[in-house]
């Protein structure tokens, strides 16, 4: 056996320069990792961090002499590294126990393969499964045993012959939550208080708070080819706490570096397969779950912290990742600095009806050259069906042993968009739309959407004109309210009643506050009477509101408002008081007094009768000199919650409440 130089701890334990590894498939060569430049050094704890497919594992396996790089020098003791580390031993994410060898034998095997005497593999095997926690288990089997005390059992086997250089291949992720959390910090541990002799760690890794949690320094990798992008040193003293401020700071800071920037838009799509350039791979995500995410960022305000949304929605990195980058490559979210930045294509997609957002998206996927080749190949087809084999040679060249996986997401991808479909019987795809009318209209909505923001408004009324009746229904409605305002007025006076009239009461009075004053009342006499009624009763809260004219106790109405005006009214003016109001007052022009309305009793009238139709005037009030004992006697005579006492001109002073039924409140009332 090859016995290693003493080296100073000072000096690399391993080095890495410019080490590449490709793969050749019949005429085309594929990089999993390119240019890597690493060293590690005795004492060090090290994550390799990224997302999957950037070459994390590749890497491992040529450390450790499983792989071979196809170019570059790998250094172990400053000597080049030829055939399989012997100082170094691998811990793989899934657990690769012999099923029928107990966990002692488990242990013992890889002593057994060094060589090592059966008395000294029992000693050693004893001591380390002793170490790791799972004393009195010698003799159990695998299945025997839970998660966690299995990957203790492959921890205790790779210590065994004591490896100089540790490799984790993503230990915990296997595990429960609670499991891994308890495995980690038995590792750090032994780790921290040298109770193994190994002299340093290199840990694979996709959670950022684990890498952070155990790791001295990260390096991060990124993909196409696998590449380190950086190298965060972590000064953090152990034992860490997830919610320190440093820590998050420092998983924020570790999250940015690994989601990175939006790429420039030629470079984000690539070219289609069979055409010089790199042909992109697309994000193995589903759409589905990029519209709950952009739903959230929507809630959230339209930008969020990464590292923070991963936790609201609960979703590891890897899972993550692949998710943002789709919402990227489809322009409706953006990266910038560790933070997820809404566009407004992406707002629009979210507040979105369910066939506008499969407008959005077949417009949108067929800007993706893999998605729009297979679109067109099937559109030039004489009867628009290809086989799914044919796609899948043809895409071999571009993504090898990935070919199926990309062929998958692409016909997921634009099935979901309705582009086309895929008929399981026969093994080919197949046009949705015969004519490609409709992927031409989601074309136009699509980029409609896109370019609103910057189109001047007579380019605005002409793309939207170019719109299908649904498609433009759908996006008048998902437009602020300034630009419907905008819109309805910029179109012919002909058509502006149609689009007025598809908005509720609500959404109708912001779009007319929006307008300039001279044409509100031209927009409000465009809606249905209804409607019209509704919109009026709002439009007077409102003024109401801004005039100061509300009372904090009471709802007061005018006896020539309509019914439908007064419920609008008193509808807002619940939403916005603390307190429920059942009935409200009716006051004439001069304030005074003149009934009392229900509002059970609007609710049963027509809409268009007036609250004088429907006010009851046996108002029952107080007069402004009436002492606490007439008020007294006011409540129990006619069991009233409230009393309004009135001046000489029947103008309401104040409103008494069976709450305010004492001489101090009375007294501060008066």
């Amino acid at each position: 056996m090859n016995t290693a130089t003493a080296i100073n701890d000072a000096d690399d334990l391993l080095n890495l320069q410019s080490v590449t590894k490709a793969y050749r498939l019949e005429t085309k060569q594929f990089l999993a990792v390119k240019d890597i430049d690493l060293d590690i050094k005795p004492g060090e704890f090290v994550c390799l961090l990224g997302p999957s497919g950037c070459g994390k594992s590749t890497l491992l396996r040529i450390i450790a002499g499983l792989n071979a790089a196809t170019s570059g020098t790998v250094s172990y003791h400053g000597q080049p590294l030829k055939g399989v580390n012997p100082y170094t031993t691998i811990v793989f994410q899934t657990f690769a126990l012999y099923p029928w060898l107990t966990v002692q034998e488990n242990v013992e095997i890889a002593l057994k393969a060094r060589g090592v005497a059966a008395a000294a593999r029992t000693e050693r095997a004893l001591k380390l499964i002793d170490t790791v926690g799972l004393d009195g288990f010698e003799s159990a089997y695998p299945r025997e045993l839970s998660g966690g005390m299995r990957q203790k059992v492959g921890f205790a086997r790779a210590m065994a012959v004591e490896p100089e250089l540790l490799c984790l291949d993503e230990p915990f992720s296997a595990l429960d939550v609670l499991s891994a959390e308890a495995l980690r910090g038995e590792l750090m541990e032994l780790w921290l208080k040298k109770k193994i002799p190994t002299k340093a760690i290199l840990m694979v890794t996709h959670n950022i708070e684990e890498a952070v949690l155990m790791a001295d320094r990260i390096v991060i990798m990124g993909k196409d080819p696998g590449h380190i992008i950086s190298e965060i040193p972590v000064t953090l003293h152990h034992p860490r706490q997830r919610k320190d401020t440093a820590f998050q700071s420092l998983v924020d800071k570790v999250y940015a570096a690994v989601a990175g920037q939006s790429k420039p838009k030629d470079e984000a799509l690539g070219t289609q397969p069979g055409q010089p350039g790199a042909t992109r791979a697309l994000p193995n995500s589903q759409l589905a779950a990029l519209a709950g995410l952009l739903e959230k960022l929507v809630e959230e305000g339209g930008r969020v912290d990464l590292y923070r949304i991963s936790g609201a929605l609960v979703l590891e990195l890897d899972d993550l990742l692949p998710i943002v980058e789709t919402g990227d490559l489809l322009g409706f979210i953006t990266l910038q600095e560790g933070d997820l930045l809404l566009t407004p294509l992406g707002r629009a997609y979210a507040n979105a009806t369910i066939l506008a957002r499969k407008a959005i998206i077949a417009g949108r996927v067929l800007r993706l050259p893999v998605i729009a080749w297979i679109y067109e190949t099937i559109r030039h087809d004489d009867n628009r069906r290809v086989a799914r084999d044919y796609f899948r040679d043809r895409l071999q060249a571009d993504f090898g042993d990935k070919t199926e996986e990309q062929l998958d997401i692409a016909i997921n991808w634009g099935r979901h968009a309705e582009l086309f479909a895929y008929d399981h019987d026969t093994g080919e795809l197949y046009l949705e739309s015969h004519d490609g009318k409709m992927t031409e209209e989601s074309i136009v909505l699509t980029e409609l959407y896109e370019a609103w923001p910057v189109l001047s408004i007579k380019e605005r009324v002409e793309g939207f004109e170019l719109l299908q009746q649904d498609h433009a229904e759908d996006f008048f409605l998902q437009l602020s309210a300034p630009d419907k305002a905008q819109l309805v007025l910029a179109l012919r006076p002909a058509e502006r009643k149609l689009w007025m009239r598809l908005l509720a009461s609500d959404e109708a009075m912001n779009v007319i506050q929006e307008a300039p004053k001279e044409q509100r009342e031209g927009l409000l006499s465009l809606l249905d009477d209804k409607t019209r009624r509704e919109v009026k009763g709002l439009l007077d809260y409102a003024e109401e509101q801004a005039r100061g004219l509300m009372h904090q106790r009471y709802a007061r109405l005018r006896p020539d408002m309509t019914v439908d005006e007064a419920i609008s009214f008193l509808r807002r003016d619940a939403r916005d008081r603390a307190q429920d109001i059942y009935y409200a007052y009716v006051t004439d022009s001069e304030e005074r007094l003149s009934g009392i309305v229900t509002f059970r009793d609007l609710l049963i009238t027509p809409g268009d009768r007036t609250v004088a139709d429907v006010m009851r005037t046996d108002v029952i009030t107080a007069a402004e000199d009436v002492d606490l004992e007439g008020l007294r006697q006011l409540f129990v005579r006619y069991n009233l919650q409230m009393i309004p006492v009135l001046d000489s001109q029947k103008r309401i002073m104040r409103v008494v409440t069976k709450g305010d039924l004492t001489s101090q409140n009375i007294e501060g009332m008066r």
